[in-house]
């Protein structure tokens, strides 16, 4: 099969008017696996800048393909450097911004990526809510609480709540 790259022309037209923000929805990051290991390195893609290179790298190429968009498997193989779960990453925090769109359809068994320019009335997979866990304890004000739990309704995440 004969791949249909961008080049660096199509991708500098593809980055004209994005926002060059990163997106770290989880607590302030771009998400870790629970290790120390692995949040010690995703802090320090964050705050080093890399994380926002890698999104913007990936956000452009998904707008450069157009609305053929891109897959993890397509990523992977234009940015042989990269390992696998930088791009997963990627691709999870850009989709869960709205920055990029994860279709129904999938390709080479891979969920599709595409600008929402590019949407072209498709279905799309929706970003999975947060789960928010809320542990009570006898000695909390029942009002904060409920104050936690509305707003996180409000945001439509999902709610845990456990007494302990």
């Amino acid at each position: 099969m004969t791949e249909n790259w961008p080049n660096e022309g199509e991708i500098a037209i593809a980055r004209d008017g994005l926002d060059g923000t990163p997106s770290l929805p989880y607590a302030g990051t771009s998400g870790f696996s629970g290790s120390e290991a692995s949040e010690q390195a995703t802090r320090d893609l964050d705050q080093t800048g890399r994380t926002s290179v890698i999104q913007r790298e990936v956000r452009d190429f998904i707008a450069a393909r157009g609305s053929a968009g891109a897959t993890v498997v397509e990523l992977r193989r234009f940015h042989e450097q990269w390992h696998h779960g930088r791009i997963s990453s990627a691709l999870t925090c850009l989709h869960k911004d709205g920055k990029i769109l994860r279709l129904t359809a999938k390709r080479e068994r891979a969920s599709i990526y595409v600008a929402p320019q590019f949407l072209l009335g498709r279905d799309v997979v929706p970003p999975k809510a947060p789960t928010l866990e809320v542990e009570v304890t006898e000695d909390m004000d029942i009002e904060m609480v409920g104050m936690v739990v509305y707003a996180a309704l409000l945001r439509q995440d999902k709610i845990i709540v456990r007494r302990s």
